[in-house]
C-alpha cells in the first residue's frame, strides 16, 4: 500500500506552534529552514518496516532534490516523490481546467493532508500509540 504525505502543515510546521524533530547543525539548518513535526522520522521509518511505500505528494514547487535531500539528512528515504512540476506535467497535461492535487493518477492508498498530534501535555501519546492511532484512522480512508 502507499501512503503520502503532504509538506506544509502536515510535516513542515511552524515551531512556534508545534513540537519539532531537532534542527540539522549548521549551515545544512541555513539551507533547510523547514522544521519537521516531532515524531516524523519515528511514524515514517515505522510505516516503512510495516511494508508501505511512502511518498511524498505536495504541491509545492520545491525541488524534489530539495526534497529529498532535506529528508535524508534525517535519514528519512521516499519512495516517491510528486511535487508541484510533477503533477503539472503528469497529472494535469493539457487539461485547460485545473484538476485537484492526490488524484488517483499515481494509486496512493491514503493520503496525509493534515495531521492533528496532541499538542498538550495531556493528550500527549507515546510514539507506539500514536502510531496505532495513525493505522487505525488511515485504514477507513478512501483512496486518493
Amino acid at each position: 500500500m502507499r501512503v503520502s504525505f503532504d509538506l506544509d502543515e502536515v510535516l513542515f510546521v511552524d515551531a512556534r506552534t508545534f513540537e519539532t524533530e531537532d534542527p540539522l547543525p549548521f549551515p545544512l539548518n541555513r539551507i533547510f529552514i523547514e522544521r519537521l513535526r516531532k515524531g516524523t522520522v519515528r511514524l515514517i521509518h515505522e510505516l516503512q518496516k510495516q511494508g508501505f511505500e511512502v511518498w511524498i505528494y505536495t504541491s509545492s514547487f520545491r525541488s524534489t532534490r530539495y526534497i529529498s535531500t532535506l529528508f535524508r539528512n534525517y535519514g528519512v528515504r521516499f519512495d516517491q516523490i510528486v511535487n508541484g512540476p510533477r503533477h503539472l506535467q503528469e497529472v494535469q497535461g493539457q487539461k485547460k481546467d485545473p484538476l485537484p492535487q492526490k488524484l488517483p493518477t499515481f494509486t496512493i492508498s491514503h493520503c496525509i493532508l493534515m495531521m492533528r498530534m496532541p499538542s498538550t501535555p495531556t493528550e500527549r501519546l507515546t510514539d507506539l500509540k500514536r502510531l496505532k492511532y495513525v493505522n487505525r484512522m488511515m485504514s477507513g480512508w478512501k483512496k486518493c
